[in-house]
């Protein structure tokens, strides 16, 4: 990500709206960490994020500053996530973003399903659960993979009425996106 610092400002900059949330994982280099957490402010959001020091790759979520947010807390052994409560004038979101390490232990899998079935119970509405789940699952043509850990997983997702709507998202989509979207706040 601290290579990519500069070039998300001059996306977010080059757009006709701006966005009113970005989140971020794996914010930290696999092998290293030499940065400042103050090198990835952006001007006019509000940066939230997990104890980068303590979790391996890190999560980052921005929110415009003109909403109210604040940093939501439930007790969970899903090594990394970030939950955050984002009020405008007519609307309540929960934006939760997860990170999923590729070798995630069972013990990891099953909190970060758990967690997302505390969500989905506890924030009926305007609930987004986003992330990198690093699981094997073909979204659009089977919905039925080989490991355990994947079928947990839409088990979880299928329990609580939830779906999966982007299946691979990269900064250059984001300008294409835009343009499709209207500002949700």
């Amino acid at each position: 990500m601290h290579n990519k610092i500069h070039e998300l400002k001059l996306v977010i900059n080059s757009l006709h709206y701006r966005p009113s949330i970005i989140a971020i994982t794996e914010v930290k280099h696999k092998t290293k960490w030499q940065t400042k957490l103050s090198e990835f402010s952006i001007s006019g959001y509000e940066m939230y994020h997990n104890d980068l020091e303590k979790f391996p790759r890190g999560i980052i979520v921005y929110v415009d500053c003109r909403l109210k947010s604040k940093q939501l807390f439930l007790n969970s052994k899903a090594v990394e996530h970030l939950i955050i409560e984002i009020q405008s004038k007519y609307t309540r979101l929960v934006l939760t973003t997860i990170y999923r390490s590729p070798s995630s232990t069972d013990e990891n899998d099953k909190a970060i399903n758990d967690l997302i079935t505390d969500l989905s119970s506890r924030h009926r509405g305007y609930n987004i659960i986003v992330g990198d789940f690093n699981h094997h699952i073909d979204w659009p043509n089977d919905m039925k993979p080989s490991d355990r850990s994947s079928q947990q997983f839409i088990k979880t997702m299928q329990d609580n009425f939830l779906s999966q709507h982007i299946i691979k998202l990269e900064l250059e989509d984001i300008i294409e996106l835009e343009d499709r979207m209207n500002p949700i706040f």
